[in-house]
């Protein structure tokens, strides 16, 4: 599903520890990455939702958003994983719903 070129970015605000700062490339790294990122967090649960026009993920844990990630496919390939975890930017989530 990972494009070979794909890029994963994330964005904490600088706020929330752990968070990749740098953009991470290539499949192999970036599947790492999320594998890492999914077994330290069992606790959020995932959702499918509309992020951006486009299928994406919706994290909550207690019923918050806790955060977001948004994809980029072209050819059938994932080429772009935008994650945002940065509170500020998340509080606007569901807001219009």
């Amino acid at each position: 599903m990972l494009d070979p070129d794909v890029v994963y970015r994330s964005d904490g605000g600088g706020r929330v520890p752990g968070v990749a700062r740098r953009p991470v490339s290539g499949a192999l790294n970036v599947a790492r990455l999320l594998i890492g990122v999914a077994a330290r967090n069992d606790t959020a649960t995932p959702q499918l939702s509309a992020v951006n026009g486009a299928t994406g993920v919706v994290f909550k844990l207690n019923g918050e958003v806790v955060g977001v990630m948004g994809f980029t496919v072209a050819h059938d390939k994932i080429t772009e994983i935008d994650f945002v975890l940065n509170p500020e930017k998340l509080s606007r989530v569901g807001e219009g719903e």
